[in-house]
C-alpha cells in the first residue's frame, strides 16, 4: 500500500528543532516526507508547487502558510498540522469549507506557559527583579520595600484554556481564591479546578493579582483599556503572557507611570519592543521577549503532537486535537 505524502514547511533550523530523530522516525514510518529545505518562507507560487500532490502539510512559526489559492491547487490535501498554537497564515474558513482536517500543538506548551506566569508572579510579589537591579548597580543599602507572599490572596484569571487552567492547577498549593472570566468556558470546569466564575470587572476591582490568557481576537483586542485598567485595586499585579493587544499598552504605561500597579509583560503590542520604548525604563514591570513557551520540554512536543495526530488520521482514526470553527473564532 502507497504512503501518503506529507510535505513540511518548517526551514531546516527550525525542522531540527521540533523533528528529533525519533519524531522524525515516527513520520517517516507512515508517510513520505518533502521538505522545505529553503531557510525562508516560501512565496505563494512555490508553497503551490510542493502542495499540489500532497496528501498532508505541516506548518510553523515560519517557512509560509497556506492561501485559498494553495488550497484548490491541492486537490489530495486531507489534513493540515500546525506545529504550535496559532494558524493565522493558514485560510482555515477555506481548508474547513474543504472537509480538511486541521490540528494543532498548542498543548505542548501550556506547562511552560503557565510555569513562566506563576514565576512572574512570584517575581513581582517578591521583587526578586527589582533587587537583582539593586545589586548589579550596587544600590541595596539604605531601606528596601517589602514583598508580598502569594498565599493566601485572590488570584484572577482573564481566559480558562490549556493554560489558565494549567496555572489553576500550579496554584493550588498557594491556598489562593481564583476568579475566573472566560464567558466560553463552563461552569463546571472552572469548579472541577478550584475556581469560581466571574465577571471581568469582579476580576479587576477584587483580584491583587490578574493574569492574562485570552487568544487574541477582535472581541479580546484591548479589553483591558484605560476604564478597565482603572478598575484594578492599588498594588494589584498585572501578568500577561498570551498577546500584547489584550491589553492597551499606551494606557498601561501611564497606569505604571502612577506607581500604584506592578506589571509583568513577556508580550509586546509591537514585538520586538522598540529600544526606545517607555516600557524599559520603569522599575515596576518585567520585561521579557516572548519566551514563556520556549523550553526543552516544549519544543520536544510540539512536532511529535503533529506527527502523532498524522499517524491517527492516515491510520483511520480521529486525531485528539483537531481545531472546529468555533475554536477557531477564540484564537490567536
Amino acid at each position: 500500500m502507497r504512503k501518503p505524502l506529507v510535505f513540511v514547511a518548517l526551514p531546516p533550523r527550525l525542522y531540527g528543532l521540533f523533528f528529533s530523530p525519533e519524531v522524525e522516525g515516527c513520520l517517516r514510518s507512515f508517510a513520505d516526507v518533502m521538505r522545505n529545505e529553503t531557510d525562508r518562507d516560501l512565496s505563494e507560487e512555490e508553497m503551490s508547487d510542493k502542495v499540489r500532490e500532497v496528501n498532508g502539510a505541516i506548518f510553523g512559526w515560519e517557512g509560509g502558510g497556506l492561501t485559498k489559492r494553495n488550497i484548490a491547487q491541492a486537490k489530495r490535501l486531507k489534513i493540515i498540522g500546525q506545529v504550535g498554537g496559532t494558524v493565522k497564515h493558514i485560510d482555515t474558513e477555506t481548508a474547513l469549507a474543504r472537509g480538511i482536517v486541521i490540528v494543532n500543538s498548542a498543548p505542548a506548551m501550556s506547562t511552560s506557559v503557565a510555569e513562566f506566569a506563576l514565576a512572574l508572579i512570584l517575581d513581582c510579589l517578591h521583587d526578586i527583579t527589582f533587587y537583582d537591579r539593586l545589586m548589579r548597580a550596587r544600590q541595596e543599602g539604605g531601606a528596601l520595600p517589602l514583598g508580598r507572599e502569594l498565599t493566601g490572596k485572590r488570584v484572577g484569571l482573564i481566559g480558562f484554556g490549556l493554560i489558565g487552567q494549567k496555572l489553576a492547577t500550579l496554584l493550588e498549593s498557594f491556598d489562593v481564591e481564583i476568579l475566573v472570566y472566560d464567558p466560553y468556558v463552563s461552569e463546571d470546569v472552572i469548579v472541577n479546578l478550584g475556581a469560581n466564575s466571574a465577571f471581568l470587572e469582579e476580576v479587576l476591582t477584587t483580584c491583587d493579582v490578574v493574569s492574562v490568557h485570552a487568544g487574541l481576537t477582535p472581541e479580546t483586542y484591548h479589553l483591558l483599556d484605560r476604564q478597565r485598567l482603572d478598575l484594578l485595586r492599588p498594588g494589584a499585579i498585572l501578568v500577561n503572557t498570551a498577546r500584547g493587544d489584550i491589553i492597551d499598552q499606551e494606557s498601561l504605561v501611564e497606569k505604571l507611570k502612577g506607581g500604584k500597579l506592578k506589571a509583568a509583560l513577556d508580550v509586546s503590542s509591537e514585538e520586538p519592543l522598540p529600544g526606545s520604548h517607555e516600557l524599559r525604563g520603569l522599575d515596576n514591570v518585567i520585561l521579557t521577549p516572548h519566551r514563556a513557551a520556549h523550553t526543552e520540554e516544549a519544543y520536544g512536543l510540539l512536532g511529535r503532537i503533529v506527527v502523532e495526530d498524522f499517524a491517527r488520521f492516515f491510520s483511520g482514526q480521529t486525531p485528539l486535537h483537531v481545531l472546529t470553527k468555533e475554536r477557531l473564532l477564540r484564537m490567536t
